[in-house]
């Protein structure tokens, strides 16, 4: 295996990693800005 490879698996794994946390963060993201807006208006 060379070195080159073995970067592209390491990037490979960090974005799966990253995109998987990404699924389970956004959620709670949107609901944060929804209510921050929801407290806004009134």
């Amino acid at each position: 295996m060379t070195f080159r490879s073995a970067i592209h698996l390491t990037a490979g794994a960090y974005l799966s990693v990253i995109s998987k946390a990404g699924l389970i963060v956004r959620p709670f993201l949107q609901d944060r800005i929804y209510f921050r807006s929801a407290l806004q208006k009134s």
